[in-house]
């Protein structure tokens, strides 16, 4: 074999020994411990039912449906959608320690546990947060378990806090707003104040309009007694279809508060929002 043959030769091997040892370093990767198991087989796309049981509490029932997630107990209605992701991470949540469970399970917050979550057909139990790491301990299958708060702590929420907090739900558009003195409607794809008032611009109806869509209240809570102060109706566009939204108010100080009948819910503002909600005229 030529010289330059045989040196070309031994570069390339030298180069495969190379790549090979760098795969393998990659795939290996020694002093590094393995990636954490999960606490249960489940990954979230399993998931089709949820129920959280906690103390004293009446049951928070999910389920899904054609893929759509809604809260069926304890009331029928819409989902915050960061919420339900944290609470669909518990069963695929990575395990990060064994707690030894020798001297019982109240050290842990698990005796009672603070929730049991059941997941399909299985059940974990929540405990105490770690006094010093963001972990909270779990149970399942017989073994306390600590896994990161932010795939647990969900499951101890009140059911309020998993209620979507927007007005308007995900694929409701606008079609129409009767508010105390004037209307809107949409007309040609055009925004139109009725009665008209030529000191507004079309930027200024159709940024009302988006203040609207976009409506997010601070808190929601169940419907109260209170007496409604004044009725708003609105058009909805939902699934190509058109239907009306009656919301009742009640209360404008030191909230302003919007009561849906058919969620059976409030949704509280900041009075400055109901300000802007309530006013459409020339400045």
């Amino acid at each position: 074999m030529e010289p330059r043959l045989r040196h070309r030769w031994v570069l390339n091997l030298t180069l495969a020994v190379l790549a090979g040892g760098l795969l393998l370093v990659l795939l290996w990767r020694p002093g590094q411990p393995p990636a954490p198991a999960p606490l249960t087989g489940l990954a979230a796309n399993d998931i089709t039912r949820v129920v959280v049981r906690q103390l004293r509490q009446a049951d928070i029932e999910l389920a899904r449906d054609q893929g759509h997630w809604r809260l069926v107990k304890p009331v029928a209605a819409r989902l915050n959608a960061r919420v339900l992701d944290q609470l669909l991470r518990l069963p695929s949540a990575p395990v990060l320690a064994r707690p030894d469970d020798a001297a019982g399970l109240a050290g842990f917050g698990l005796n009672p546990p603070r929730a049991r979550v059941f997941v399909n057909h299985e059940e974990i139990e929540v405990g105490a947060l770690h006094p010093v790491k963001g972990q909270i301990y779990v149970r399942h299958g017989g073994r306390v378990a600590l896994v990161p708060a932010t795939h647990a702590a969900a499951a101890t929420y009140p059911w309020t806090r998993l209620l979507d907090h927007r007005l308007l739900g995900e694929g409701v558009a606008l079609a129409g707003l009767q508010l105390p003195g004037f209307r809107l409607a949409l007309q040609n794809g055009t925004w139109q104040r009725h009665p008209a008032d030529q000191a507004l611009s079309g930027d200024r109806i159709n940024g009302f309009v988006q203040e609207w869509q976009q409506a997010t209240a601070l808190a929601v809570d169940p419907m109260t007694r209170k007496p409604a102060l004044g009725r708003i109706t609105l058009e909805i566009r939902e699934r190509e279809q058109v239907r009306r939204l009656v919301l009742e108010i009640v209360g404008y100080q030191p909230e302003f508060v919007l009561r849906r009948r058919d969620e059976g819910l409030e949704y509280h503002f900041p009075e400055d929002v109901g300000r802007r909600l309530m006013k459409l005229g020339g400045e």
